[in-house]
């Protein structure tokens, strides 16, 4: 989340909403060397008063989301100084960022990023607000068209999010999805830090694969591996204390769960 200096508006008007999604589409890339190297897909996005919510998966090292965020930040606030004849910080302290570590928890976060405005009670219904991505998902006019949509409603097909074995996900189904499903669960997920299991729980799983220590999990083959650490996270670990056990890295984890790395909401 990017939040306003002492929870002051970013934004005093349409042009300054639309300067920052012209800013968030030019960031997605970046030229090195000759090229132009993708930085990030942007899977949400939403533009309230005072801050900004956005679901963006990175696309290179673990570095490159502080790299991202600054050029985001610095470009605005150097915009929004010049316009208002300002010096001084336009955003509150850093971004505050969550890690994504799985397909399920990505629809919630979607679901809360585009019913934001609504909580809030600046519309009814998502559909009225123009300065969230949630138009974009429902092939509606849209102020940006820089969302990947395809790739997240693709997964909610994959795993039957919406109806039963329904592969066919149309604007109609999402959006009975995001308004009647929205039960409100997922903004107490979004300010508390996400529940794990105990070290000692998650310890009683590897011990099932034969291993009393980060030495013991070493020596097992590749599936196996895999499969202890899907074990882990299936009874409630998180990443980074599956990480700390088994002394195997936060990406590789990733891929051995099949799941996106860096997809973070910001």
């Amino acid at each position: 989340m990017l939040r306003g200096i002492n929870r002051q508006s970013l934004f005093e008007d349409d042009h300054d909403r639309y300067k920052f999604v012209r800013i968030l589409d030019t960031c997605r890339e970046e030229a090195v060397g000759n090229e132009r190297i993708r930085m990030f897909d942007v899977y949400a996005w939403v533009i309230m008063g005072n801050h900004v919510h956005l679901v963006l998966r990175f696309l290179g090292e673990d570095s490159s989301m502080q790299h991202v965020m600054k050029r985001i930040c610095v470009a605005y606030a150097y915009y929004y100084n010049q316009k208002n004849e300002r010096i001084g910080p336009v955003f509150q302290d850093r971004y505050r960022s969550e890690p994504i570590e799985d397909e399920r928890y990505l629809f919630n976060v979607v679901r809360y990023v585009h019913m934001n405005p609504v909580k809030a009670g600046m519309c009814d219904d998502p559909i009225e607000y123009s300065w969230s991505s949630y138009r974009e998902y429902m092939h509606k006019k849209s102020v940006a068209g820089i969302v990947d949509r395809e790739t997240v409603l693709e997964k909610m097909r994959q795993i039957e999010m919406v109806q039963g074995e329904n592969t066919n996900l149309d604007s109609a189904e999402f959006e009975k999805w995001t308004i009647e499903k929205d039960d409100g669960a997922y903004l107490e997920i979004c300010h508390e830090r996400k529940k794990t299991i105990s070290d000692d729980t998650a310890r009683e799983e590897m011990k099932k694969y034969g291993c009393n220590c980060i030495e013991d999990f070493r020596e097992l083959d590749y599936d196996k591996k895999v499969s202890c650490i899907r074990s882990m996270l299936g009874k409630g670990a998180g990443i980074s204390q599956v990480s700390r056990i088994t002394g195997i890295s936060r990406p590789t984890i990733y891929k051995m769960n099949g799941t996106d790395r860096g997809t973070v909401l910001v």
